[in-house]
């Protein structure tokens, strides 16, 4: 199920994985989960989405246009990559290859040949990506498309879900 949470919530994704005892004789464990920030669009399984919903830390979200149709596709892959190709056929929307610079999220500089830097380097075909991604794992996929008031918004891919990125990018004048 598609949830949007509300708050700065905890996700479990499956079972927690002991770890052995700790110094004190107690049993270690490691949850297997994850933190959502306010306003993340994600995936949960039925149970999962049900407790985050009672606990008001969740809620369905009300999406339309082009956010409901990459929330669609995106969310229930199992990698960046896979994320990223499920979105390229999308109408309107682009696709890039980003890395976190400090608090920043920027498209990840690209060796796709010369002009191709920066927001011109966004993916034309999936073997870009593919290549993109054996080169620099680590990254994310940014997706973005244009609002009707000339400016983009833009999400990037992390832990299954979709987190809304600030953006200053002024698409009019640009194809």
């Amino acid at each position: 199920m598609i949830l949007q949470s509300v708050y700065i919530c905890e996700q479990v994704l499956g079972p927690a994985t002991m770890l052995g005892p700790g110094k004190d004789g107690q049993a270690r464990v490691q949850r297997d989960s994850v933190f959502r920030q306010a306003k993340e669009v994600f995936w949960a399984e039925d149970d999962e989405a049900a407790r985050l919903i009672q606990t008001g830390a969740a809620q369905k979200p009300r999406l339309s246009g082009e956010l409901a149709a990459l929330a669609e596709v995106t969310l229930q892959a199992e990698s960046p990559l896979e994320a990223a190709l499920a979105a390229l056929p999308l109408p309107r929307i682009r696709v890039w290859h980003a890395v976190q610079t400090g608090r920043f999220w920027c498209p990840s500089p690209a060796a796709l040949g010369p002009g191709r830097g920066g927001f011109s380097a966004r993916f034309a075909d999936p073997g870009e990506a593919r290549a993109l991604w054996a080169e620099k794992p680590d990254a994310v996929p940014l997706f973005c498309f244009a609002t009707q008031h000339g400016f983009d918004r833009a999400f990037i891919w992390r832990q299954r879900g979709l987190l809304e990125i600030a953006t200053e990018i002024q698409h009019l004048g640009r194809s």
